[in-house]
């Protein structure tokens, strides 16, 4: 089994290095399988996860001969600035320099989709991809809870996979969730079988997602509905039927799941909520101390750690952006988001000058506004500041800037086409000598 993982993955590596886009395809996968931790004697070494970035990089150095720097490209490179900037006043300069260098190869991913990505057909490799590989997330997760190897934490028996993209219930739970509205996407406006292979991804992701007993993803999942219900024309017709559907996927949930999710009620007498509650005290006396840069990107758990003897993360992406990169980081965050939310406004307003086009493709800007509201609902118990799928979905919509403007040229061009066709016709002509 070894030997056939090492010839395929040396195959995909000279394949990458002569398509990139093969290669940024490849790479998705490895950052959502993680072959590295599944079988870390073969490829832990050699750091797997890196070296593609860069082959695929220098791939793309070699066969494409200019980039292109869409919107959310500034976005993202001020708030890298912003994140070196914690550097100085850094509780530990060393490790918040070493997350700034670390978070380079997150920039380099954000670079390759931007500019890999930049037809329609591509564009839509990567949509399934990204729906498959998370699907194999889901099914791994679910898999390994019904042969009994889950985790019994809180009370519950919850659904986790191998590797540290799914070994953690509510981060499982997490990219699950904000996956969904991308595979809905391929679901409602796909066609043949991927429309069939996106509504059983769907399913499966749905069910994994109840199995983790994540509290944050399972009201997330709820907030995000409803806010589609409510921004639809037939916002009626939805809300009927999301009503619908949620009262039999409520009895089919499991009495400990339904247990967990109504422990809301009564947070006061719940430890993992009150060992949060002093993770944010612990963050918010973090962001007084040094409220200009905080203690420095990633920096948290060491600074609470030597203060107090308590290692326990964050749990929030709001206090972790104020604890470890204060003001300037928290600005810088939102200019990112931000740029990423304008950029799907835009190109709302470019798909609609398209309705001839692909239908999946003019609603993917909406699709990705619900997975960034997803994160954001999510966030507020969950240090996702260095999640992957933030600048994922900012290279998907810098890509969708790139194909909105080839279509739009090809657009006119078809126009300019029939314009001349018609004044060169005989009624035309006609027309004229009269």
């Amino acid at each position: 089994m070894f030997i056939i993982l090492a010839c395929a993955m040396v195959v995909l590596a000279g394949w990458a290095f002569l398509n990139p886009f093969v290669g940024l395809i490849t790479l998705l996968g490895i950052n959502i399988i993680q072959p590295g931790e599944l079988y870390p004697n073969l490829f832990g070494p050699l750091h797997v996860e890196r070296v593609f970035v860069i082959l695929v990089f220098l791939s793309f150095l070699i066969h494409h001969r200019r980039a292109v720097f869409p919107p959310p490209t500034k976005g993202l490179l001020f708030f890298w600035g912003t994140l070196l900037a914690t550097v100085p006043l850094a509780f530990w300069r060393g490790g918040a320099l070493m997350t700034c260098v670390l978070f380079g190869r997150i920039v380099i991913y954000y670079f390759l989709i931007a500019n890999l990505v930049n037809t329609q057909r591509r564009f839509r490799v990567v949509l399934l991809s990204l729906s498959v590989f998370v699907g194999w997330l889901a099914a791994s997760s679910a898999f390994l809870y019904y042969q009994g190897q889950f985790k019994f934490t809180m009370g519950i028996e919850r659904a986790v996979g191998l590797t540290t993209q799914s070994n953690d219930a509510n981060a499982l739970a997490i990219t699950l969730l904000s996956t969904l509205p991308l595979m809905l996407l391929l679901w409602f406006k796909g066609s043949g079988k991927t429309r069939w292979i996106a509504l059983g991804l769907t399913f499966l992701s749905l069910w994994t997602l109840i199995l983790t007993g994540s509290r944050a993803a399972f009201f997330g999942l709820l907030l995000v509905t409803i806010l589609f219900a409510l921004t639809r024309r037939l916002r009626i017709v939805y809300a009927l039927a999301i009503v619908f559907l949620a009262v039999p996927v409520w009895l089919l949930i499991p009495a400990q799941y339904k247990a967990r999710y109504e422990s809301v009620t009564n947070l006061k007498q719940d430890d993992s909520y009150e060992g949060r509650v002093r993770a944010w005290e612990a963050a918010w006396a973090m962001f007084k101390g040094n409220p200009l840069t905080g203690v420095g990107a990633g920096m948290f758990s060491e600074a609470r750690g030597a203060t107090s003897g308590h290692w326990l993360n964050v749990h929030s992406l709001y206090m972790q952006l104020l604890s470890e990169t204060g003001i300037i980081g928290t600005v810088g965050f939102a200019v990112f988001v931000g740029s990423i939310f304008r950029q799907n406004q835009r190109l709302r307003r470019q798909f609609g000058r398209l309705a001839d086009r692909s239908t999946w493709l003019r609603f993917y800007p909406v699709a990705c506004n619900f997975s960034l509201i997803a994160l954001l609902i999510t966030g507020y118990s969950s240090h996702s500041l260095f999640r992957e799928t933030w600048y994922l979905l900012a290279g998907l919509s810098a890509a969708a800037g790139s194909v909105a403007a080839k279509e739009l040229r090809a657009a006119d061009r078809r126009q300019a086409d029939k314009a001349a066709v018609d004044a060169g016709s005989p009624a035309e002509l006609a027309g004229v000598r009269a």
